[in-house]
């Protein structure tokens, strides 16, 4: 009975070498003791699909005090994912993502001189168009394929145009911002 508590203390709470179980214990010779823990670990044993550099298996103990350890950093983890996705964080992301998109369909309805108003490319964002006309279609298409990642369409837009468009944009936004905030600076 005691060899077993000593297996599960040197297994589940502390994974300790031999030399380790030898020093806790003030023993040279843990052989036999060791050999139990060995036999205790191989139960617990599992070998993964990754392998070395001499192509041996990587193994893993995954004793049941670690496995609950393993669970309850899961558990925590996937709380924080869960937070973190209603979180204001998460929304600000949403919305730095979705002006985005509106600047880029911005620029390529202008590219291929469709006329559009800010309102439109925010419903085609946000999935709440219900009716477009076929000219603007184009638009919807782009977004979608911005979004779930068809690159062939997105190919056919000149990309390289739409950028500097909308890095100019940007340059001339920043301007404004700095002019601005030089006006409100008082003498």
């Amino acid at each position: 009975m005691a060899n077993d508590e000593l297996c599960i203390r040197f297994s589940d709470y502390t994974y300790a070498t031999k030399q380790e179980v030898s020093k806790a214990l003030g023993i040279s010779m843990v052989d036999d003791i060791w050999n139990r823990i060995i036999q205790y670990r191989s139960t617990f044993h599992r070998r993964l699909s990754l392998r070395n550099i001499e192509k041996s298996p990587y193994h893993v103990t995954l004793t049941p005090t670690i496995g609950n350890k393993l669970t309850s950093i899961e558990r925590k983890f996937n709380k924080f994912i869960l937070k973190y996705l209603k979180s204001e964080e998460s929304l600000e992301v949403k919305k730095l993502t979705e002006d985005h998109y509106i600047r880029c369909l911005y620029w390529v309805a202008k590219k291929y001189n469709l006329r559009i108003d800010e309102p439109l490319l925010e419903s085609i964002v946000r999935h709440d168009i219900s009716t477009i006309a076929p000219d603007t279609m184009l638009l919807v298409k782009y977004f979608e394929a911005l979004e779930y990642g068809d690159y062939e369409i997105i190919e056919r837009v000149p990309w390289r145009d739409i950028s500097d468009l909308i890095r100019q944009d940007d340059i001339k936004k920043e301007k404004q911002l700095n002019d601005t905030s030089k006006d409100e600076k008082p003498d």
